[in-house]
C-alpha cells in the first residue's frame, strides 16, 4: 500500500500518521531517534508493508501484472491499491476523502519540525498537488506513475502501467478487496 493505505491504517493517531509518512526514510533502528508513538508509526509502517508484499491477494495482484512490470510491480500495486482505497473511500473508511486528506495534511504540516529532509521535499509536493484525493481517478494515477517512472534510476514500464491496471481492473479491485478486509482486521481490529 502506498501514502493513501499507511494512512488509513494508522488510525487518527497523529504520531502514527507521522511515523507511517517518514518511514521510508528512516533506515534501521534510528526509528529509536524519535518520540516512541512516532517509532511506533514507523514500526507499524514496516509491519504493513511485511504485511502487504505477503498477503496472497496482494500477490495475486502482481502476478497479473509481472509480465509488464517485471522488478516494479509491488511498486506499481501499491499505488493501484491506494486507487482503489480511493475510489470507494467513503464506502471503506466512512469517511469523505477530502476532509480525510485535508486531516492528514494538517497533522503532517503541524509536525514538520520532526520530519526528516526527504520527507519535508516530498510533502511540499503531496500537498500542493493533492496527492491522497488523485489517487481516486485513473488520471492522478496516471500521473503518479508517470512520476515514479522518471524518478527511478532504472529502465521501467511505470508509465504504461495504466493498460495493466485497465485490462486487469475487475480482478485488482476484487483481489483488493479481500486484502483491505485482512489489513483492516490486522491493523485497525476495532474499526466498526
Amino acid at each position: 500500500m502506498n501514502f493513501l493505505g499507511h494512512f488509513f491504517l494508522a488510525t487518527d493517531s497523529e504520531p502514527l500518521i507521522i511515523g507511517n509518512f517518514i518511514a521510508d526514510f528512516v533506515k534501521g533502528k534510528h526509528y529509536k531517534d524519535y518520540p516512541e508513538e512516532i517509532a511506533e508509526g514507523i514500526l507499524m509502517h514496516r509491519e504493513i508493508d511485511s504485511f502487504t508484499d505477503q498477503h496472497e491477494y496482494f500477490i495475486k495482484s502482481r502476478r497479473r501484472i509481472q509480465k509488464n512490470q517485471h522488478h516494479y510491480s509491488g511498486v506499481v500495486m501499491d499505488i493501484f491499491y491506494d486507487h482503489f482505497l480511493a475510489a470507494d473511500f467513503d464506502a471503506i473508511a466512512n469517511k469523505d476523502l477530502t476532509e480525510f486528506s485535508e486531516h492528514i495534511y494538517g497533522v503532517i504540516d503541524k509536525y514538520k519540525d520532526v520530519l526528516p529532509e526527504q520527507s519535508k521535499y516530498l510533502f511540499r509536493y503531496m500537498k500542493r498537488d493533492n496527492w491522497l484525493e488523485r489517487y481516486s481517478d485513473v488520471e492522478g494515477i496516471r500521473r503518479t506513475l508517470l512520476g515514479m517512472s522518471r524518478r527511478v534510476k532504472h529502465k521501467n514500464n511505470m508509465a504504461e502501467a495504466l493498460v495493466d491496471l485497465e485490462e486487469n481492473y475487475t480482478e485488482i479491485q476484487n483481489d483488493f478487496c479481500k486484502f483491505i478486509v485482512d489489513a483492516r482486521t490486522t491493523f485497525n481490529p476495532n474499526h466498526k
